[in-house]
C-alpha cells in the first residue's frame, strides 16, 4: 500500500505518454515480455521501444535480463498498473 500511495503513483505520473503506453502493454502481456510481442500490438517501431525501454530503465522501472525481453523492475508494479485502470 505504501508502494502505491509514495512510489509508484509518482512514478506513473511523472512518465510520458508513450512510456505510459510502453507500461500498460508489457502489463497487459506479463511478467516478462518480449520486444516483438510489444511491436505487434503496441504499434512500436523497434526504435521507439529501444529508446523508451532505455528511459524507463535508467528510473529503474524496466530491467532486462535477456536479449529482447523487457520486465519489470518494481515487485508488484503489474499488479499496480492493472488495478488503476480498473479504477480510472
Amino acid at each position: 500500500m505504501y508502494l502505491s500511495d509514495y512510489v509508484y503513483e509518482r512514478l506513473v505520473d511523472s512518465v510520458s505518454k508513450k512510456e505510459r503506453s510502453l507500461l500498460d502493454g508489457i502489463a497487459d502481456v506479463g511478467e516478462t515480455v518480449e520486444t516483438k510481442e510489444i511491436m505487434s500490438f503496441g504499434g512500436f517501431t523497434q526504435n521507439e521501444i529501444s529508446v523508451y525501454r532505455s528511459r524507463l530503465m535508467k528510473r529503474g522501472i524496466l530491467t532486462s535480463k535477456d536479449r529482447g525481453s523487457i520486465s519489470f523492475a518494481l515487485p508488484r508494479f503489474r499488479e499496480y498498473l492493472i488495478n488503476i485502470r480498473k479504477f480510472a
